[in-house]
């Protein structure tokens, strides 16, 4: 064998490490960059690996919210192709594990591409909302800045995506929100 081989062979077996998500589940700390897939407004896939983007939860993506003149329109297939349009072109998306736990078999992690948040970039565009929870209020004036330009569904009305999944969540006692029951 040669070097080549040998190297190409070393670096297909760490791919494969990575990949496993039995494995990766351990990996604190764990770092993947790629080129990345869009399952929906706040869902990942890079090299096959399922990813939930921290501190953020998008519009569903069968939801829909009602512009300022009662017009519904897509919201939540609005969020997919905001994060889709965040990624094209090819770049490379980073992402850095965030919590040990898993939510519904994706790992939770910050994903920047550029230098660029795509949390916060997804919560700026009004298709996403902080979990203060979670982010500990990381984008929290991000969110305030996209309710005061009215930007996505802050120009009408909307149901916040976990209400519409049936959850109280974003009722923390330590992180009121505005809008929850």
């Amino acid at each position: 064998m040669n070097s080549t081989t040998i190297k190409v062979l070393v670096a297909a077996g760490l791919l494969l490490l990575l990949c496993d998500p039995v494995l990766a589940q351990d990996m604190e700390g764990m770092d993947i960059c790629g080129i990345a897939s869009v399952k929906d407004g706040d869902d990942l896939v890079i090299a096959g690996f399922p990813i939930r983007l921290h501190g953020i939860d998008a519009f569903e993506a069968n939801q829909t919210c009602a512009r300022g003149n009662g017009q519904t329109w897509p919201c939540g297939d609005e969020a997919r192709r905001k994060l889709q349009e965040l990624v094209s072109g090819g770049g490379h998306v980073c992402c850095q594990r965030k919590q040990k736990a898993k939510t519904r078999d994706r790992v939770v992690m910050r994903c920047v591409l550029g230098g660029r948040d795509l949390g916060q970039a997804m919560v700026r565009a009004g298709l996403a909302f902080d979990c203060p929870h979670h982010s500990r209020e990381r984008y929290k004036t991000d969110e305030a800045a996209a309710k005061a330009v009215k930007a996505g569904a802050w120009s009408g009305r909307f149901q916040p995506p976990w209400l519409q999944k049936g959850k109280t969540y974003c009722c923390d006692a330590d992180f009121p929100r505005e809008f929850c029951p």
